[in-house]
């Protein structure tokens, strides 16, 4: 079998330079510096956004199932929250994960176009069960599985998006890894076999939107996550060109050119938090739709949903075609149906997942809206950004007075640019968490010495 090269950067030789570019990633990762106090605030958030959405997930029928599909593989330590039920750590990060992610109303960043929280969490939280994790550990552990997620992604998005990737599971499962190897204070060599083992594992493809399976690939993320960096310390490792080589993770999976992935590593200073932040959902649907659901609200305190006649929505063309469910049939197409959520919102004046429940049997009010619904897709002026400011999102409608109204939206509440209050995320989680109660300490997580059994002690 022929040699794979790897690739080298350009200025490899310089002393304080790591010979390749997963090394110097691995050396930057373990390296990290604490997070600063911003940065903190939102972990802590995080955190408990995140805990509430898998205490809800969890209660699902769906999650019921991969709990009763995973104690087929065998009994272990690390709980699934909420149902009492205890797994291997690696399928309890599984079942956690997939069920934070199952109502759609997990966390989510713009760089690598992920659900981060969804992956990282549920990797950490297993960890905990069976190596000692305390909340400083957690909160730095984070960080680094937020840094690696989000230059990975500045390095390869949105071409490996748009490809058909779900980055999720992709640039996730290196995020996993990152965190609970930083948990386990993993050096850098170390680190950089962790997240290429991870690399090697990642997969998980937008095919499967508005499917189970999409938080399942989250799930595999959490749990392949976890596993490579639990192989790596005990010394497995595999070849660093898995990154960077003729048939590694950029050029198969991105096409992307190595002098973003070498910016990127080169912005590895521990300050992606800082940069990006993390944007809460308000809505349980895809983010895709919550620009319009923002404007579907604010048009309902304008106009009753039985005077309009006709809606007229616009929004970018890869943002839709992610939104494939124009008549949706079940829950989980509900989330991925941009006519439905902009008709709950007007009909609601909100969204929640009862309103999603069963689409079918929603109401007529609904369906007429659905029907007089017509959605523009817009080729984005900036392909390289999420969320374009001087694009946003655009919701017109027309009474049967004739009357026109509008709104358009940048940038959805919960944003970084629009950030929600801790106030409004305890309210969430208390939604998400019932009929637990809201823990009086849940909000000291980061303080304590023993994240697993503090863990048990705000969800039991």
């Amino acid at each position: 079998m022929a040699e794979i090269r790897m690739t080298a950067r350009a200025d490899a030789g310089a002393q304080d330079r790591p010979a390749t570019r997963l090394a110097d990633i691995g050396r930057r990762i373990a390296g990290m510096p604490r997070p600063s106090q911003a940065a903190v605030r939102m972990i802590e958030d995080s955190f408990i956004d995140i805990l509430g959405c898998v205490l809800s997930g969890n209660r699902s029928p769906e999650a019921a199932a991969l709990l009763a599909a995973s104690r087929d593989l065998g009994d272990g330590p690390a709980p699934v929250l909420g149902v009492g039920a205890r797994l291997a750590a690696p399928q309890a990060a599984f079942v956690n994960a997939s069920a934070s992610h199952l109502e759609e109303m997990d966390d989510w960043e713009a760089p690598g176009n992920t659900h981060p929280s969804a992956v990282i969490w549920p990797a950490i939280w297993a960890l905990a069960a069976i190596r000692p994790v305390s909340g400083d550990q957690a909160l730095r552990a984070y960080a680094a599985g937020f840094e690696t997620i989000a230059r990975l992604g500045e390095a390869v998005n949105f071409d490996h998006y748009n490809r058909g990737w779900h980055s999720t599971a992709t640039l996730g499962a290196a995020g996993a890894a990152a965190a609970t190897g930083a948990a386990m204070q993993l050096d850098g060599d170390r680190m950089a076999a962790a997240i290429g083992l991870a690399l090697t594992q990642a997969s998980g493809y937008a095919e499967q939107f508005g499917s189970v399976v999409k938080p399942m690939q989250a799930g595999f993320a959490a749990r392949d996550g976890l596993s490579s960096a639990m192989m790596a310390a005990a010394g497995l490792a595999g070849n660093d060109g898995i990154l960077d080589g003729e048939r590694g993770f950029v050029a198969l999976k991105a096409g992307t050119g190595m002098d973003r992935l070498d910016a990127a590593i080169d912005a590895m200073d521990g300050r992606a938090l800082d940069q990006w932040g993390v944007a809460i959902k308000l809505y349980p649907s895809c983010s895709y739709t919550h620009r319009l659901a923002d404007c579907a609200v604010a048009l309902s305190k304008r106009c009753e949903a039985g005077d309009i006649d006709e809606i007229h929505a616009e929004l970018p063309d890869f943002h839709y075609a992610i939104l494939r469910h124009d008549r949706p049939e079940n829950e989980i197409q509900a989330r991925f149906s941009l006519p439905f959520v902009i008709a709950a919102c007007l009909v609601h004046g909100r969204l929640t997942g009862k309103h999603l429940a069963d689409p079918r049997a929603a109401g007529e009010d609904i369906w007429k809206l659905i029907e007089r619904t017509n959605i523009r897709q817009v080729v984005p002026r900036r392909p390289d950004m999420n969320f374009d400011p001087q694009q946003p999102d655009r919701l017109r409608v027309r009474l049967i007075s004739g009357e026109v109204i509008e709104e358009s939206c940048a940038f959805p509440e919960g944003s970084p640019n629009l950030p929600v209050s801790r106030a409004t995320i305890l309210a969430k989680y208390a939604e998400n968490a019932a009929p637990l109660r809201v823990h009086p300490d849940l909000q000291s997580w980061a303080g304590s010495p023993d994240l697993a059994a503090f863990i048990e002690s705000v969800t039991a």
